[in-house]
């Protein structure tokens, strides 16, 4: 009923933040992606913090979580629904190991899967100053874990912008596509983003700074 309100109201990008369990049930998983999708979700904002489920246990205290994840990602694909973002907390020795694996992971279900979030854990609270050390992650941490994890396909100084800057990618995306461009505005230091492609020939992923001026467009 959300999805259809936010639609009815002329919101152009539904989307919906969940840990996945309403998608992944064995028993209703599928129909109740086909009904919310059919209500005007357009993406699914998925918790994603690895392919292994030894860091699930560590995250989220629940064993074999993977196969929950998978479910998530299937009945997606079943009902149609092609716009998945895997949304990862990144903690320093527990999920930063896991960064390549969840690129890779997007690159093999492309059809559903459209973008990753990898987002430094947040330390507050009841949290003591070593424990905080032990585990704080900043994001040029996690960009040269996404550089050191592809094998150097991901440059730390070459593919990264600010998180505004990338609208201006964005807007040409939705030209060439011939659809509504979605845009977001934040401030410069909440993050940094990239896009990348398949390259067709070599079935490689390629950052898309790789093919022209970035600067350029940006100016």
């Amino acid at each position: 009923e959300i999805c259809k309100m936010a639609k009815d109201h002329g919101f152009k990008e539904v989307i919906v933040a969940t840990n996945g369990y309403g998608f992944s049930r064995k028993k209703g998983g599928l129909e109740w992606t086909k009904k919310v999708f059919e209500m005007g979700l357009d993406t699914l904002y998925l918790q994603f913090d690895g392919i292994n489920n030894a860091t699930y246990e560590k995250t989220r205290g629940i064993k074999n979580l993977m196969s929950y994840k998978m479910r998530v990602v299937e009945n997606c694909r079943k009902a149609g629904l092609s716009s998945i973002n895997l949304v990862a907390t990144i903690v320093k020795g527990i999920t930063d190991i896991e960064v390549g694996n969840i690129i890779q992971f997007a690159l093999d279900n492309i059809d559903v899967v459209r973008g990753i979030t990898f987002q430094p854990v947040s330390l507050c609270g009841r949290i003591s100053s070593e424990e905080m050390q032990e585990l704080r992650i900043t994001n040029a941490d996690v960009i040269q874990e996404i550089e050191n994890q592809t094998g150097g396909k991901v440059r730390m100084d070459e593919a990264w912008y600010p998180l505004t800057t990338i609208v201006e990618f964005g807007r040409i995306v939705a030209y060439l596509s011939d659809v509504e461009p979605v845009e977001f505005t934040c401030h410069p230091d909440c993050g940094f983003a990239t896009y990348l492609v398949v390259d067709p020939d070599t079935n490689e992923m390629v950052p898309i700074m790789d093919y022209f001026d970035p600067l350029k467009i940006i100016d």
